[in-house]
């Protein structure tokens, strides 16, 4: 998109009154997915997604609202990492430099800390083309300072670092040797550490924009929601900022990301339930998209947030309009088919794993927008006076 508009951060903390969320927009093709990573192919402009389990799936779309078409598995052989063979894989990242994608992926056992990050390879991404080049250095078991799952990149002028954790220690960081296989070899550090929920802190990404990069983090109880958590522990998103990339990031209060600061940006409302787990890809067109991961309720609600060209203070970044998607057995689970706009994408999930993608195009005045693909879809209206 990109307008002319003011360095947005954070969004306030409070709690969204039930009448600012819009109605569902509508998905095209094969909308079902998990943990999405998006990336648009540098040859032809086709759009890529990745997502958690059947070893990593591999859908594309000409358009970033579908439809999209099932392409089959990244590894279906599974990772070559010791210790994980036959071990489904989780939580993609994809990027792209010299020629080459990188897709990262984590094995796990399930909440524990016997976790691996590895990384493939393909000049193309379709299926039959990626490499798996085993482990990317980052590992743990139990008694490590970390949990090596949830990976993103990050590219600082011509270095890279990778964000990755889960609990136990939350979020560290490390720079990647320029072959992007491997780590440089120099030791990790927290960048990210919250007493809340003992530590229930995971899925960093790091996104620059105009001076700052943002820390996203996703809080809470994630995926073990029957019985319902107490009622602000389940899973939410908070950000925190700086002017660098390896650390000194800080909430909208000024309180260190170390030390459980982070503005919460979404949350349970409404329909939706355990919203967490963004990333960002730009689309030219239409914005920088989010993706967002498990959501559940009785409806599953989609949603966005704002960069605004009117305010520039702490305030800049406004949230949120929401479409809901009816939640049926995971054997039936179908998206509602409601077309409101265009540019409107969404892939479902249940509260094991099938998850929602959402995308607009919302050209909203003055208004520069980051759409999430997940629980949230953008507004197609423009913020009340009061909010701008």
């Amino acid at each position: 998109m990109l307008l002319k508009v003011a360095v947005a951060f954070l969004v306030s903390s409070t709690r969204l009154a039930s009448g600012a969320y819009a109605n569902p927009g509508a998905c095209s093709g094969d909308c079902g997915t998990h943990d999405p990573a998006v990336i648009r192919r540098t040859s032809d402009g086709k759009f890529y997604r990745f997502s958690t389990n059947n070893f990593i799936s591999i859908a594309s779309a000409s358009s970033i609202a579908g439809p999209w078409t099932y392409l089959g598995q990244a590894l279906p052989g599974g990772s070559k990492i010791s210790g994980f063979s036959g071990v489904d894989l989780w939580a993609p990242d994809i990027i792209y430099n010299n020629g080459v994608y990188y897709l990262y992926y984590s094995v796990s056992s399930f909440g524990t800390q016997n976790s691996a990050i590895g990384v493939a390879t393909s000049s193309t991404m379709d299926p039959g083309s990626w490499v798996d080049r085993g482990t990317a250095g980052v590992s743990s078991k139990t008694g490590s300072a970390y949990n090596a799952i949830d990976s993103n990149i990050i590219k600082v002028g011509s270095d890279f670092y990778m964000a990755f954790g889960s609990f136990w220690g939350d979020i560290y960081q490390v720079k990647m040797d320029s072959g992007l296989l491997k780590t440089a070899g120099t030791s990790s550090y927290q960048i990210a550490w919250t007493s809340f929920g003992n530590g229930a802190m995971e899925g960093a990404f790091t996104y620059y924009r105009s001076g700052y990069y943002y820390l996203f983090t996703s809080w809470g109880n994630c995926c073990q929601l029957v019985p319902r958590p107490a009622a602000g522990t389940e899973y939410h998103m908070r950000v925190c900022r700086s002017t660098s990339a390896t650390g000194g990031f800080k909430d909208k209060s000024g309180v260190d990301c170390k030390s459980s600061g982070g503005t919460t940006i979404l949350e349970s409302h409404d329909y939706v339930y355990a919203p967490g787990h963004g990333g960002v890809i730009d689309v030219p067109g239409v914005g920088s998209l989010i993706t967002i991961k498990e959501q559940i309720k009785r409806q599953l609600t989609l949603g966005g947030m704002f960069w605004t060209g009117r305010v520039t203070g702490p305030s800049s970044v406004q949230a949120l309009a929401h479409q809901q998607l009816q939640l049926q057995p995971r054997e039936q689970l179908k998206l509602q088919q409601q077309r409101l706009g265009a540019e409107t994408v969404h892939l479902c999930m249940d509260n094991v794993g099938v998850k929602v993608l959402q995308v607009q195009n919302a050209a909203l005045q003055e208004l520069a927008n980051i759409a999430m693909i997940g629980t949230r879809n953008v507004s197609r209206e423009p913020l009340p006076p009061a909010m701008m």
